[in-house]
């Protein structure tokens, strides 16, 4: 199994695409309270990093479900 690349492999303009397309699907599956941490140059894993809630426990789970997918589908589009 491939992981994503290095946050320093992937150029600034990707990471805010990636952010862009990411905050989207959280938007579809109706994600509350998302944040967006800024942690470049904080953190070898990554530019930002996203935290969402949702209206119960299942609805957390549905996002997860529907993100993870879609997440590990682009990072492998980037391999």
């Amino acid at each position: 199994r491939k992981s994503a690349p290095p946050a320093e492999l992937v150029s600034s303009h990707e990471s805010e695409a990636l952010l862009a397309q990411v905050r989207s699907w959280l938007d579809d599956a109706k994600a509350e309270n998302v944040a967006v941490i800024d942690i470049k140059g904080k953190s070898s894993i990554g530019d930002y990093m996203l935290v969402a809630s949702g209206r119960s426990d299942r609805h957390v789970g549905a996002i997860a479900e529907q993100l993870q997918p879609a997440v590990l589908k682009l990072a492998h589009d980037f391999i």
